[in-house]
């Protein structure tokens, strides 16, 4: 073969990798339930601590009703509450639990229940299943589901727990 026939050749397996890729990447994003996914990607985004009544978290714009900041949690844990629209992505958002010194206990997603494509409160839910072995507190962390990537648009906000 001739260097440029090489050169071709080397650039379409490069196109035609690239393309698979970036094709199975979406898929990553929103994983079906029951299946796991390992994330590379590292965001920075703006965390708020909830300020919590007798009876539910609320946080901004978006309000947690179970479960309630420094409250005693098992597994499985059932989460509920009301989240602006733009939190959503395909009625859905990324939610995670990690132990006290931040190791990911679990990751989700809370999903609507009502439609989403709206700028108004939608009600979501969510339910955990995890193991905290000798864990003695952690933090329940409700992501806006940012589909861009940009840090600058990502949101979080963190629920205190506390394992039974």
């Amino acid at each position: 073969m001739k260097r440029s026939q090489i050169v071709f050749l080397f650039i379409v397996i490069f196109l035609l990798l690239a393309l698979f890729v970036f094709r199975l990447l979406p898929l990553a994003r929103h994983p079906e339930a029951g299946q796991s996914t390992i994330s590379t990607t590292t965001t920075v985004a703006t965390t708020t601590v909830a300020t919590t009544t007798a009876t539910t978290t609320t946080v901004a714009t978006l309000t947690v009703q179970t479960p309630v900041a420094n409250s005693l949690v098992k597994s499985p844990l059932e989460i509920s509450g009301q989240a602006p629209g733009n939190w959503f992505f395909e009625a859905v958002f990324p939610i995670e639990l990690q132990d006290a010194s931040g190791k990911v206990l679990v990751r989700s997603q809370a999903h609507a229940q009502t439609d989403w494509m709206t700028d108004e409160m939608v009600s979501f839910s969510a339910k955990l299943e995890f193991k905290a072995w000798s864990a003695i507190s952690g933090k329940l962390i409700l992501h806006n589901d940012n589909p861009s990537g940009l840090p600058e648009k990502a949101k979080s906000v963190v629920v205190p727990v506390r394992f039974k």
